[in-house]
């Protein structure tokens, strides 16, 4: 049997631009979460003696890797090398191959890939037990389709291809773009893919194709679990893929019912309740983005940015000596106030009115495209760009709600 660890986009060195100018102590641990989810790694295929470690491309997260990074990734990959653990791994879109003489190299238990499709046999006991396949990038925006490159060899060895590629719709930039067919027709039986950044497994056997995810999530959009799977394929082929949390900082989406709010010491003790459960019997540190909903009377002054702005700062303030690190990185609103529209609709006042003509404007297909046309001259010329496709309902909405709520009891 044959049991190794697939991870990918580990991210080493990854910077954190954004998050540094709004909380300085959440930066640091961020700069330094790709390293403790490598070390997790490292520490998971020591414990279940493994035979190899298969990383998918984006070891670094940008092409001029750091030699601090650098120096981390070998200490950590002779690790592997006194427990008699290769690693094999393929150059990605942020760490393609160059022609630079390389100034560190790899420990002698690490074989990178090139910019060809390569096969590497394994020899457990003397015996060749698997054959290894990969191909880096050798240029960040790759666009051809690299797994059309993959043959197996001898049918007699299992055969794991490792590739950095795009398959399907993922929301990632294109790069390496294939299709499941395509790797079915090389006949591997398993395909360690990288690129994606939420595990999935896209085809269980013959061949199973999985993306394992990044190790930890980088950006508050990467929400969830992270980290890496452990694959064991028995004699007669088949093949069983375990998933692994290797992350040390955790980011979640925290949608909080705001009716209850009368007053900001309210709303905030809101979210600070759901930041703690959110939070209770995790052993990870937990950046929250927290969203405030429902009907309140208090609906104006939560929609002000700047309102929310010091009432995060607030919580995170209360939040301080919470063991793990617990953070509130946004707060947003899309609270209503206190009224019923369709009540209103059927008055005869100034708000019947104003919803009428709403409600007309929005069955007019040319008068919402000329407004669109003008909102979105006036966002780029204030912020350089349009306003995406799926917010102009919600826009509009908004607008409708925020005039009502000047018009009705309880708006300000």
């Amino acid at each position: 049997m044959l049991k190794f660890i697939h991870c990918a986009d580990l991210h080493l060195d990854r910077p954190c631009s954004g998050l540094a100018t709004i909380d300085p102590e959440l930066a640091a641990r961020l700069r330094q979460a790709p390293g403790a989810a490598l070390d997790r790694i490292v520490e998971l295929a020591i414990r279940e003696q493994v035979d190899f470690v298969l990383i998918a491309g984006d070891v670094w997260d940008q092409k001029e890797k750091s030699l601090t990074a650098r120096l981390f990734f070998n200490t950590r990959m002779r690790r592997l090398a006194e427990a008699g653990i290769a690693c094999f791994y393929v150059g990605g879109n942020h760490d393609p191959l160059t022609n630079e003489r390389e100034t560190l190299p790899l420990p002698d238990n690490v074989h990178c890939f090139g910019g060809r499709v390569g096969m590497v046999p394994f020899y457990r006991d003397g015996k060749e037990v698997a054959h290894l396949y990969g191909i880096s990038f050798t240029r960040a925006a790759e666009t051809a389709n690299l797994s059309l490159q993959f043959v197996r060899q001898n049918p007699e060895v299992p055969a794991i291809a490792i590739l950095h590629c795009n398959i399907g719709n993922t929301g990632h930039d294109n790069y390496a773009p294939a299709a499941i067919d395509d790797l079915c027709r090389a006949g591997m039986d398993y395909w360690a893919l990288g690129h994606v950044h939420r595990f999935q497994v896209l085809r269980e056997q013959a061949p199973a194709i999985v993306y394992p995810g990044c190790a930890q999530g980088g950006s508050p959009r990467e929400t969830g679990a992270h980290g890496c799977c452990l694959v064991t394929i028995d004699a007669a082929g088949r093949v069983k893929v375990d998933f692994h949390p290797m992350d040390v900082i955790r980011f979640a989406t925290r949608e909080i019912t705001a009716t209850a709010a009368a007053d900001w010491e309210t709303a905030i003790g809101l979210v600070l309740a759901a930041a703690r459960e959110e939070a209770a019997g995790s052993d990870r540190d937990l950046v929250l983005r927290c969203l405030l909903t429902g009907r309140t009377g208090f609906d104006a002054e939560l929609r002000r940015d700047d309102s929310r702005e010091a009432a995060r700062q607030e919580i995170n303030a209360r939040l301080a000596d919470t063991t793990p690190l617990v953070r509130v990185e946004r707060l947003t609103a899309v609270t209503h106030g206190v009224y019923d529209r369709e009540e209103l609709a059927r008055g005869s006042d100034f708000a019947a009115e104003l919803i009428a003509l709403y409600r007309s404007a929005a069955a007019e297909p040319e008068m919402l495209a000329e407004l669109r046309r003008e909102l979105d001259a006036v966002l780029v010329r204030f912020t350089g760009a349009p306003l995406p496709e799926d917010e102009f309902g919600r826009v509009l909405d908004a607008a409708l709600d925020r005039s009502l709520n000047l018009l009705a009891d309880g708006g300000e």
